[in-house]
């Protein structure tokens, strides 16, 4: 295709334009556009080559307004160039697809306005040309078109056996749309190795004589210990850890609970902070918070002994709840019953850049998270979902 008074011809398929033998736009081979100022989706502005009228995301993505190609070809309907070679291919074998789908209509639509126009010559299809049907079928906005593809049987089939990506440039999207790939294009590969860490850290214990508590603190940094992060291609960073972990505990009488036994208090607090904590990790923060709180006692020299759990973590809201009680009949014979309960709300984040797994089709009921993955923080990533009753009866001999 020629645009008057530029010397470089335009690549884009010659399907989209309407001409004849003797090149005459309207003429009888079809077509859609009669020419790209006629083109409704405003490609026009393209082949004006005034690089004012380009729309700014255009100009943005190819790094400036000398770099984005003035009437050298690109998306017929939009005359955005093509980022690659690949990515005109991909194009124009969609178009070749639909195409394909879509020429039995479009000889099935001019059949019916033939034999409907010789009965009745008045009728408004008569006053249609070849072009106008041809633009009715092929840009048809709910229905199998170029416009919407998503409605063509062939094209739909297709995408089905394709993964879709992340959406992010650096794995092939524009930035709101993921590049579709084939399995075997997708998918990476996972190394296994024990590296050598650096950790310095301190302890220590003390009893506090006001309190009748004791009290533990223990401390560690670890240097460049290697974590997830979504946006890198090995899918790792190192960062720096520090850790904080602080213990007290104390027995405590109760009397009216139990006038013969102490009960056993502990407390917990685990503390992490990364250094450098970026979104891309896929934790809550750079700072995770968790404390647990245990207290047990016993009856009837110790023979009935209840107990119970609290653990939670704050930054995620999920923890745990652990009772349990135990009864000693003879040295050798016991039973003990409790329960697990486990609560904690999953979210959703930025999926990596390279997933070990093939990429799948995601699933259109939850367009909200297409780009996302599913992510169980603190302990539910373990054990959300495994809430149980258990007992246990022990003899030994």
């Amino acid at each position: 295709r020629d645009i008057p008074g530029v010397a470089v011809p335009t690549r884009v398929p010659d399907f989209f334009f309407a001409r004849d033998a003797d090149d005459v736009p309207g003429g009888p081979m079809g077509g859609i556009f009669l020419s790209q100022t006629e083109n409704p989706f405003g490609g026009s502005v393209y082949d004006t080559c005034n690089e004012a009228a380009y729309p700014a995301g255009i100009v943005a993505e190819h790094g400036g307004r000398q770099f984005v190609p003035c009437a050298r070809g690109g998306h017929p309907m939009t005359g955005q160039p093509f980022a690659s070679e690949m990515a005109a291919l991909s194009w124009n074998f969609m178009v070749l697809l639909i195409q394909q789908e879509l020429t039995p209509v479009l000889q099935e639509r001019r059949t019916e306005q033939v034999e409907a126009c010789a009965m009745d010559p008045s009728l408004e299809i008569c006053s249609k040309s070849d072009y106008d049907v041809a633009r009715e079928i092929f840009l048809a906005e709910n229905e199998c078109s170029f416009v919407n593809p998503a409605y063509c049987d062939g094209f739909r089939t297709l995408m089905g056996a394709i993964g879709l990506q992340r959406n992010v440039r650096r794995a092939g999207g524009n930035g709101v749309h993921g590049r579709r790939t084939f399995l075997w294009q997708s998918g990476g590969e996972a190394i296994v190795t024990y590296e050598k860490r650096n950790v310095l850290g301190f302890a220590m214990d003390f009893a506090e004589d006001r309190t009748k508590s004791n009290w533990g603190f223990e401390f560690t940094w670890i240097e460049g210990e290697p974590v997830g992060h979504n946006l890198r291609y090995n899918s790792l960073e190192k960062a720096d850890n520090f850790n904080l972990t602080i213990s007290a505990d104390r027995p405590t009488f109760i009397n009216f609970l139990n006038s013969n036994r102490t009960f056993f208090f502990n407390w917990q607090f685990f503390m992490n902070y990364r250094e450098g904590w970026k979104k891309a990790h896929g934790n809550e923060g750079a700072l995770d918070l968790t404390t647990t709180f245990a207290v047990f006692t016993g009856f009837f020299q110790d023979r009935l002994g209840p107990s119970a759990v609290v653990l939670y973590n704050i930054p995620t809201q999920s923890g745990a709840f652990l009772p349990s009680i135990s009864y000693r009949f003879s040295d050798r014979f016991s039973a003990a019953v409790g329960m697990a309960f486990f609560f904690g709300k999953p979210d959703w984040v930025d999926e990596p850049l390279v997933n070990l797994a093939p990429a799948s089709n995601r699933n259109i009921n939850d367009a909200d998270h297409l780009y996302k993955v599913r992510r169980d923080g603190g302990i539910g990533a373990l054990v959300r979902d495994r809430d149980e009753i258990w007992a246990r009866v022990r003899y030994t001999f």
